[in-house]
């Protein structure tokens, strides 16, 4: 299971204190949905576009899940790319941060 916790951001370097890093991992998470969402949107045709936008805002998990399985099957890769790319550019900004 991917996380983006405290832990994370000070296993990068990002020491924050506590109601900080709670925001900024809510800020990270709400950045990543959108990436894939993004993603996904760009993969579905018109139709099945509006269908999972339908599902994540009125369906159930176990529906959402079963549309995602059956109308993206490479579902979790994208979300592990999105979620390695937002990481690397934590990263990277963190790293220029702590190299000025």
């Amino acid at each position: 299971m991917l996380q983006i916790n405290k832990e994370l951001l000070e296993d990068l370097g990002i020491k924050l204190p506590e109601d900080e890093a709670e925001s900024l991992v809510i800020e990270l998470m709400e950045q990543l949905n959108v990436r894939v969402g993004a993603e996904l949107i760009d993969l579905l045709d018109d139709e099945e576009a509006k269908e999972l936008i339908r599902l994540e805002s009125e369906g159930t998990p176990e529906e959402l899940q079963k549309f995602l399985d059956t109308n993206v099957p490479d579902y979790k890769d994208i979300v592990q790319d999105e979620y390695d790319i937002l990481i690397g550019e934590l990263a990277e900004g963190t790293d220029a941060v702590n190299n000025s």
